[in-house]
């Protein structure tokens, strides 16, 4: 995903070789279609995951996205790249939603939030890698210097979908299918033991139990308003997705050393995720806006509404990165068009990153417990409910102190 993003340069490139830069505006509005059509995509994203499956989507999301990356290699002109890049953008979007919710869903319990945490990791892998290839790509004459380094993404996203043609269906998605046996039989594939061992069903009786108690499948309407824990939920998360883009910054234009930074400072979340339940109170705290907002937004939600959920959340995420990418340009270049802010910005994010931290620290639950598929207690949200009025209704019986929050994925 990071290569995918990371492509500022080479596009630039390609608007010379086009001859059609157009100013400004042209350049933020391609620039920036990529993330408008991943946000397309992660809102259509629970069509693939619960129309098709986890895996099947997974699979067609990310055929969609090489599609794009085609037509942006063929390109003979700006429109067609500009299509092209829409079309990537939408399988982006659609696709990053589907991996968490089969990471969260097959994932063993003791290693699952380092697992989905992984999404993270490889972005900012995929970032330096992006970053490494744009400098050489400068160093290289003709429509070359663009169409290979665009190319390459072809290669990442075609071993994601031929390695899923190897992989089972999350059994959770087969549990709330009514495919019990199905379930089992992934269960077994994923922990490589007998359908008979008890751990293999002994995960499986957990899963069909948390199915019972989330029986209930909710549509779009439904699922914003349906419960005050449901509705603070969601808004919790949606800030927390919009203020982690701020905190991440992929749109920033960054040099190969800033993101081998980033790929080190992405470690210490991804070792210490699955530990924290021994970890002093409030230090999860420090970390969710990056890549532990992952782990949040895969697991919080219940089997029944979790890719509905993952789809308005990573909607919000990357509605946010296609306002940051439009307004690069105005906010960094020179010209009369722009504030020439240069890498003066850098203040800004950081103040936006501050703002990150206070609200990861005030608002966001410490991340305890993540192990079963229901929603135990989310008292900071009682918390937070008594604060407003019109959720007095909710905050009068929180179940646990806020010393006692956890919740389950």
């Amino acid at each position: 995903m990071g290569y995918s993003i990371d492509k500022r340069d080479v596009i630039s490139v390609a608007f010379v070789g086009f001859a059609s830069l157009g100013g400004f505006i042209m350049g933020s509005l391609v620039v920036s279609i990529l993330s408008a059509g991943t946000f397309f995509g992660a809102l259509s994203s629970a069509l693939f995951a619960d129309g098709l499956g986890r895996r099947l989507g997974i699979i067609v999301t990310s055929i969609l996205f090489m599609a794009g990356v085609g037509l942006q290699v063929g390109a003979p002109g700006i429109a067609a790249f500009a299509v092209g890049r829409a079309i990537t953008g939408y399988g982006l979007g659609a696709m990053v939603a589907c991996i968490p919710t089969y990471q969260s869903e097959c994932a063993p319990k003791s290693i699952r939030g380092a697992l989905v945490m992984g999404s993270q990791l490889a972005t900012t892998i995929g970032l330096m890698i992006a970053a490494v290839a744009n400098q050489a790509a400068l160093k290289v004459t003709g429509e070359k210097s663009w169409r290979i380094p665009i190319a390459i993404q072809i290669a990442f996203a075609g071993v994601l979908c031929i390695g899923m043609f190897f992989l089972p269906e999350s059994p959770r998605y087969y549990i709330k299918k009514g495919r019990n046996e199905d379930a089992l039989r992934a269960i077994s594939r994923l922990r490589a033991r007998s359908k008979t061992d008890p751990a293999v069903v002994e995960e499986y009786e957990e899963m069909a139990g948390d199915k019972q108690d989330q029986n209930q499948d909710l549509d779009w309407t439904g699922f914003p308003g349906h419960s005050a824990v449901d509705r603070y939920q969601l808004y919790l998360l949606l800030w927390d997705d919009l203020l982690r883009e701020f905190w991440n910054q992929g749109s920033i234009p960054n040099s190969v050393l800033t993101n081998v930074v980033n790929v080190v400072a992405t470690f210490p979340a991804f070792v210490l995720i699955d530990r924290w339940a021994d970890a002093p109170p409030h230090l999860g705290r420090l970390f969710p806006l990056g890549p532990v907002a992952w782990v949040l937004n895969a697991e919080m939600f219940p089997l029944a509404v979790r890719a509905k959920g993952l789809a308005m959340t990573n909607a919000t995420n990357w509605a946010v990165n296609f306002g940051i990418s439009y307004s690069i340009p105005y906010l960094v270049n020179d010209g009369p068009q722009s504030l020439g802010l240069g890498a003066r910005v850098y203040f800004l994010w950081g103040s936006l990153s501050a703002l990150c931290c206070a609200y990861a620290y005030f608002f966001i639950p410490e991340p305890r417990d993540l192990h079963s598929n229901k929603w135990i207690c989310f008292s900071s949200i009682a918390h937070l409910a008594s604060l407003l009025p019109a959720a007095s209704s909710f905050s009068e019986n929180p179940t646990l102190p806020p010393s006692k929050m956890a919740f389950q994925a």
